[in-house]
């Protein structure tokens, strides 16, 4: 009797388990899609001036492909995205697929970025602790994503950054776009860069700083990912926004010393500098200023003038002058 209580139960839980809907990709079909199409939106990327025929082409020929339809595509977008620990599980596999693939046809797929194998250390240094995907809609529970970092001792004076992502917007109707911003705290005042983010493609916002803020602690960093509420006649429409490969590469300003600007001794006995003045030899001089001092040849134009000779005055005829008295 026992016996058969657990095994009720166990049935009913099974029963109340959601099963996937039908049309909606499996797990692992999802993963070979997803694939192709990351593929064939880069291949898009490096055509001239026709990126977008190119893209909407290449994206069609992967569900020919992999027998799908353009709403079953969607469909599993949207059912992955739901449970977000599913979809990031699934983008691990597609990333891994992609990188196997680069690696079969001799590229390599990190050495492509500079900082992919960056760590949290050193001069240049990806800071992000957050997760690198994520999944957002135009809807007042998932249209905004942000993020704080308050500044430790790895921070320096003058530090910059960059805030990278890859996104990838899917919809039906008009065309989505996210604004993206980059707070940077100091003391007393707080310095912002913001762009507009549509389509499908890599996103960089980088922050440099100016004086006098380049001289200024930095008390701590924010961002925000924000989707605008779509009207009601369009609220009811499939629109997403995925996020992947998300970072936050930090640089430090050189420091004094840093760089090989360091006059070394002369090794010769003799001076061979070309002005000689006080404290020549503990001074470098620039190359504006050493082109100045070197000796130049003047070259003066002098035009050889004929001598002048004084033109003889030729004498009265006097015997024409007679005959005319």
């Amino acid at each position: 009797m026992k016996n058969l209580v657990w095994l009720l139960a166990i049935l009913a839980v099974s029963a109340c388990k959601p099963s996937r809907p039908h049309g909606v990709l499996s797990e692992r079909k999802m993963e070979k899609v997803l694939v192709d199409y990351h593929l064939a939106q880069g291949m898009a990327d490096v055509q001239d001036g026709r990126t977008e025929i190119e893209r909407y082409r290449n994206v069609q020929s992967v569900f020919r492909k992999h027998h799908i339809t353009e709403a079953q595509f969607d469909s599993s977008l949207v059912y992955y995205s739901v449970n977000a620990e599913k979809m990031r599980e699934i983008y691990e596999h597609v990333v891994l697929k992609m990188e196997t693939r680069a690696t079969l046809v001799g590229v390599d797929a990190q050495a492509s970025d500079k900082y992919a194998n960056l760590t949290a250390n050193g001069d240049t240094a990806n800071i992000w602790v957050e997760r690198k995907f994520l999944t957002m809609k135009p809807n007042r529970l998932d249209n905004m994503f942000r993020f704080g970092i308050t500044a430790d001792s790895t921070f320096r004076v003058g530090d910059s950054f960059l805030w990278r992502f890859r996104q990838v917007f899917r919809g039906q109707g008009s065309s989505l776009e996210a604004r993206v911003m980059l707070f940077v705290t100091y003391a007393d005042t707080s310095a912002v860069v913001s762009q507009y983010v549509s389509g499908t493609g890599l996103t960089e916002l980088h922050y440099e700083p100016e004086a006098p803020l380049d001289s200024q602690a930095i008390r701590s960093l924010a961002g925000f990912i924000y989707i605008p509420l779509l009207d009601k006649n369009e609220s009811k429409a499939f629109h997403l926004m995925l996020i992947n490969d998300m970072s936050l590469i930090r640089f430090h300003k050189p420091q004094v010393g840093e760089e090989s600007d360091v006059v070394e001794a002369d090794t010769l006995e003799a001076d061979t500098s070309v002005v000689s003045q006080p404290h020549a030899s503990s001074v470098r001089l620039s190359p504006s200023e050493l082109r100045d001092a070197q000796p130049r040849e003047h070259k003066v134009n002098i035009r050889k003038e004929q001598p002048f000779v004084p033109q003889r005055r030729r004498a009265p005829n006097t015997q024409r002058s007679n005959r005319r008295r």
